[in-house]
């Protein structure tokens, strides 16, 4: 799986991908010899799509990465769970999911409990990875874009006070760019989001459209600057200083 002399950016991507490849059966290969294997849930995803160098193929589709960007090339990203137990094979769903739904689904998965009092953005979509059902359980996901954010005063800032992001539903797709709606599209006909109906008088488009903007009206018209704390020191921070 070791590429020592990939030398350019398509080579060193390839050896890469040939390395999470091994490093992933490794850790199958080390549950399944405890017998743990076919009891455990594994999650396989990333934070963003490919780089923009790089082009893919999804069935008969070219795809350039894009990754950073509000394409769908660069926020939807793959998400594949693994639990012989209980999961068949092949199984794919088109339900809507975004990272804030993790949490509370790795908790219902474990059996535990939420506090009461807690307030979560997502929401469980524990029942799909079961198999006990394939819809959508949310009407719309959100990603976001704007730029990297900065470390201020213990803070961690955005770029921007309301960062660039896209609301979408099972279809359409709305592109807010610098806090106003500029793009909108039908993924269903236009996966590569080419044709901008922001504009459209359609009645389908209106409807689908005021949807998602109603879903942009009601989010908080500033981000959050949460507070960062930092780890204590680890291990082998001390062996470093040492």
């Amino acid at each position: 799986p070791l590429h020592p002399d990939a030398n350019d950016r398509i080579a060193k991507h390839k050896a890469m991908v040939s390395y999470v490849d091994h490093a992933v059966g490794r850790i199958l290969s080390a549950l399944a010899s405890e017998d743990f294997g076919d009891n455990t849930i594994m999650i396989f995803t990333t934070d963003n799509g490919s780089g923009g160098n790089l082009t893919g193929q999804l069935f008969d589709r070219q795809i350039k990465g894009g990754k950073a960007k509000l394409k769908e090339s660069g926020c939807n990203a793959p998400f594949i769970v693994s639990w012989p137990k209980q999961i068949k094979a092949k199984r794919v769903t088109s339900a809507l999911i975004d990272f804030t739904d993790l949490f509370p689904t790795l908790v219902d998965l474990a059996g535990a409990n939420l506090p009461k009092q807690a307030h979560l953005d997502g929401s469980s979509f524990a029942d799909i990875i079961r198999g006990e059902d394939s819809d959508s359980k949310r009407s719309w996901i959100l990603s976001m874009g704007g730029g990297v954010a900065a470390f201020k005063d213990g803070r961690v800032v955005p770029k921007k006070e309301f960062a660039d992001r896209v609301i979408r539903d099972l279809r359409h797709k709305l592109w807010i760019e610098d806090g106003s709606p500029t793009r909108f599209f039908d993924l269903e006909l236009d996966p590569a989001e080419t044709k901008n109906l922001i504009l459209s008088t359609s009645s389908d488009h209106v409807a689908a459209r005021n949807r998602l903007l109603e879903v942009f009206a009601n989010l908080p018209k500033k981000d959050a600057t949460p507070r960062y704390e930092p780890n204590p020191p680890q291990e082998w921070d001390k062996v470093k200083n040492e």
